[in-house]
Order: C-alpha cells, then sequence, then structure tokens
C-alpha cells in the first residue's frame, strides 16, 4: 500500500506551488494535503474492486499468510 501511496503522492513532488483554501474546520496547510492523500489512498481497495472484481484487502492478507507459513519452512 505504501508503493501505491507514493505513486498517489508522486505528481506532487513536482508542483512548484499548492494554493489550499480552508473555511477554518479541521486541518489546514501541510496537514491537509497528507490527509487528502491518505483520503485517497484509503479508497483504493474499493476501487479497485468495483473496476475489477478483484478484493485487494483479501489479496494481501492471504499473502501475508502464505509468506508467514513459507518462512517457517512449512509447505502450504
Amino acid at each position: 500500500m505504501w508503493q501505491v501511496a507514493a505513486e498517489i503522492a508522486a505528481p506532487l513532488s513536482q508542483t512548484k506551488k499548492v494554493t489550499m483554501v480552508s473555511i477554518g474546520k479541521g486541518d489546514v496547510g501541510a496537514a491537509k494535503l497528507t490527509t487528502e492523500v491518505l483520503d485517497v489512498v484509503e479508497k483504493i481497495p474499493n476501487v479497485v474492486e468495483g473496476l475489477t472484481g478483484v478484493n485487494i484487502t483479501k489479496v494481501v492478507h492471504l499473502m501475508s499468510l502464505f509468506l508467514a507459513v513459507s518462512s517457517q519452512g512449512t509447505s502450504v
């Protein structure tokens, strides 16, 4: 997931200036920008599932179980 977050945030590294408008509620500045990026990342599993039918949360969970078993030298 961190790689996905990095890809989403990558265009920001090319940005020379960011103007953010606030109505005075919640985060402002860098905290607001971070929150916006994290909100996008949070939505990715549902978007991927909607587009592909693949539940990446389950896939990641199964992969972690597989890796845990594999690291113990036990075959699956």
